[in-house]
């Protein structure tokens, strides 16, 4: 039998031909659902005078071949053709394999092609607890938080409340599936992302000066070590009479960090 690894890599350079050739790819899964019931659709913004207002919903099937697209703009734009089209195959299988896992959504345009301007994908605790080794105690694995562990915003689409209003959606999540905080992982050096999450009420809980960071893709990549925050929201419900349950942060002491 031969390896997932090998395995994996053969899929991909298939895909990779196909791709070449401009035809559509499509593996088993096709990609993820948002776990839980279905939120309202949230509208964000209109971006420019060209361009109609966006919305946030959850992550579809026909989503991921634009939303990689997206991924790979944001995150691997320094990366030459071949390697982007590596990272992108990637973030495909990882989506499919992910499948029905995590929390996924995306914001749109629909009068765009392709639509998609924002992405983010929420790992819930449940899919956190797939990881940990067999025999880990319960009290371990019931421990653990949703972290939100990507957000992609289209560079035109940005400053105009896209990534706040996906990030929003995440804590809704994770509210609706019985948690009651959000963690979300951003290098020290991500100002912008950093000023965002300062807004929304997180704060910084952990810091690791020696995470390790792939550069490109898993065959011609290279791991660079830096500095990763951890950075934290505790979410709770207020029942105010006559309205609806909203969401709010409770306040933590003021603490020094580098936000």
């Amino acid at each position: 039998m031969r390896p997932r690894s090998a395995i994996r890599t053969s899929v991909a350079f298939v895909a990779l031909a196909a791709l070449g050739q401009g035809s559509a790819v499509t593996l088993s899964g096709g990609g993820i659902f948002a776990l839980g019931s279905t939120p309202p659709r949230c509208s964000i913004c209109a971006l420019d005078g060209s361009l109609a207002a966006a919305t946030t919903r959850p992550f579809e099937r026909d989503d991921t071949w634009p939303a990689t697209a997206l991924l790979v703009d944001v995150f691997s734009r320094e990366l030459n053709p071949m390697q982007r089209s590596l990272v992108r195959l990637e973030h495909v299988i990882g989506l499919s394999e992910r499948y029905g896992k995590t929390a996924v959504f995306v914001a749109v345009v629909p009068d765009e092609e392709g639509g998609i301007v924002g992405f983010v994908e929420m790992f819930t605790s449940s899919y956190l607890a797939t990881s940990l080794p067999v025999g880990t105690p319960v009290h371990v694995a019931t421990r653990l938080k949703p972290y939100i562990a990507s957000l992609a915003v289209q560079e035109r689409a940005r400053g105009r409340g896209v990534g706040e209003a996906l990030v929003r959606a995440c804590e809704d999540a994770a509210l609706a599936s019985g948690q009651r905080s959000v963690q979300i992982q951003v290098e020290s050096t991500n100002d912008v992302a950093l000023r965002l999450y300062a807004r929304l009420g997180y704060r910084v809980v952990n810091m690791d000066s020696r995470a390790k960071k792939l550069v490109g893709d898993v065959l011609f990549g290279r791991s660079v070590t830096i500095t990763k925050l951890t950075l934290e929201k505790r979410l709770a419900f207020i029942d105010t009479p006559g309205q609806e349950l909203s969401l709010i942060h409770i306040s933590e002491p003021t603490r020094r960090t580098p936000i």
